[in-house]
């Protein structure tokens, strides 16, 4: 029986310890922030045995040993553990905590580089035991997610294009990242025999797809949507929603969403369609 993956994410306060938390949430991983040190061995136990699981524990922690995290970990059976350190510049983290008004944890009545000095002798042991340390000083978070997925995100979901059908009639969705108007089209309604069907029947997309722009515009479409989407994926986002919209959301907006899903299937996404004003 192959081990469980642990990951013990650690290391200065601001370093990024959160970013890379919620990095491996969206790869699908399990994730616990701050547990008690002497919860760990029963976070373990307790965890689903069909993928890895990460713990995020710092100076914050309560119970927080660096000197006997380690000892703890190894006596954890059926576990492959690791121990991730996220260092970074005193000027950068106190940099960070200027940006976001917050007080360091080790600070108490002095400055954010009293705190700063007062963790990094704290977590020196750590540091010297851990598996893998990443300085992110320079790096922004989708750069650290860069980082993170050579190491960690071989398991990793794949990401997730919506496509979306919608009627302006009621609205545009606030879950739309990118949106095109189909309105320009012509429209099926005011053909009585096509009035009572949607975008999914094939006459109805037999009569949409005969108007001569529409061609050409879902080409334009699907080749803006091959560049953009690698480019949303580099920058972290998991899911992406494309919306089409039309006058009533029955009709264009459903055919053309239908159409670039078919278009748009790779082995590299998953490819998922709704149409908010259709009722089955």
């Amino acid at each position: 029986m192959s081990k469980k993956r642990l990951l013990i994410v650690t290391g200065l306060s601001g370093a990024g310890r959160s970013t890379v938390l919620h990095t491996l949430e969206d790869w699908d991983w399990e994730i616990v922030d701050k547990l008690p040190v002497d919860l760990l061995s029963d976070f373990v136990g307790h965890a689903r045995s069909d993928g890895p699981f990460a713990v995020g524990i710092d100076s914050r922690t309560r119970e927080f040993d660096p000197n006997e995290l380690s000892k703890r970990v190894a006596e954890i059976e059926g576990v492959d553990p690791e121990l991730l350190f996220l260092d970074c510049s005193d000027d950068e983290i106190v940099r960070r905590y200027d940006a976001t008004r917050r007080r360091h944890p080790l600070a108490g009545d002095a400055d954010a580089e009293a705190g700063i000095e007062r963790e990094r002798k704290l977590l020196a042991p750590l540091r010297e035991v851990s598996d893998s340390i990443i300085d992110t000083t320079e790096c922004s978070p989708a750069e650290l997610r860069e980082r993170l997925e050579t190491s960690y995100g071989a398991d990793k979901k794949p990401p997730v294009v919506q496509f979306l059908s919608f009627g302006f009639s009621d609205g545009v969705p606030r879950s739309a990242d990118l949106v095109f108007d189909m309105r320009f089209l012509k429209n099926p309604y005011w053909e009585p025999n096509l009035r009572s069907l949607t975008g999914r029947d094939r006459d109805v997309r037999s009569y949409v797809e005969a108007d001569p722009a529409y061609g050409e515009t879902l080409d334009r479409i699907e080749a803006l949507l091959e560049g953009l989407i690698p480019r949303y994926w580099a920058a972290g986002k998991n899911t992406l929603t494309v919306a089409f919209g039309c006058t009533g959301g029955r009709h264009r907006s459903v055919a053309a969403a239908e159409e670039m899903a078919g278009r748009l299937k790779g082995e590299d996404r998953t490819i998922s369609i709704r149409h908010r004003d259709l009722v089955d």
